[in-house]
């Protein structure tokens, strides 16, 4: 199966918030726990940047996870970065995590490089996925901490809606369709290895990590 392209941007209100108000805990644990087993013998702290941080999820479970990290979160909606700042005023984490409204690969930060760089669920966004890969090795240094996860696109549409009929079930109608398009518009192993290479990012480990999503994780 071909990948099928999707938006890159969530804009739709209502979209924004059935993403925001659905539950990632499982998810997002799984991020967190294989972030900490890859990364047993290192310090958690500095500076980090989330790329494609959504509605802030993500981002307010690291800080709370390491406390001595403080946080830039960026995204090209910022309709979702709206709802974001809410989430994180409930938790009081203004002061540790600040979002930028840009658009990768286009970003102008404050830091020139960061310590951590995390993406979740970002690059089968994009339409050319150079991009991320380019984004990651501009605001690396030596020893930056990079851990990325996203889905693998599966090999036929049927398995496509398998995987969404057995993990969405609960969700709402317009959720379901946003993780099947998602899916579709995903990479195949091979092509996720092949655009690392072609990046020069060979040295970062590569792995699937379940049915339908892959990590990449090393230290630039």
């Amino acid at each position: 199966m071909k990948r099928i392209l999707e938006p890159e941007l969530m804009l739709d209100e209502n979209q924004c918030r059935v993403y925001s108000n659905a539950s990632f805990d499982v998810p997002y644990g799984d991020f967190l726990n294989s972030f900490k087993e890859k990364f047993t013998n290192k310090i958690i702290k500095g500076s980090v940047l989330d790329l494609g941080c959504g509605p802030g999820d993500l981002s307010i479970l690291f800080a709370k996870t390491f406390h001595q990290t403080n946080i830039h979160a960026i995204d090209g909606s910022e309709m979702m970065l709206d709802l974001a700042r809410k989430k994180v005023n409930q938790y009081n984490l203004s002061n540790r995590i600040i979002f930028f409204n840009q658009r990768i690969p286009d970003l102008d930060l404050p830091c020139r490089s960061y310590d951590i760089i995390l993406s979740n669920w970002t690059l089968h966004h994009l339409i050319n996925p150079f991009h991320l890969w380019e984004v990651i090795k501009k605001y690396s240094k030596p020893d930056t901490i990079i851990y990325l996860m996203d889905f693998t696109r599966p090999r036929t549409v049927k398995l496509a809606k398998q995987i969404i009929r057995k993990h969405c079930k609960n969700e709402p109608e317009i959720f379901k369709k946003d993780c099947y398009n998602s899916l579709l518009a995903s990479f195949r192993p091979q092509e996720i290895i092949s655009q690392m290479n072609q990046c020069q990012l060979s040295k970062l480990n590569f792995a699937i990590v379940s049915k339908y999503q892959f990590a990449v994780w090393g230290q630039f």
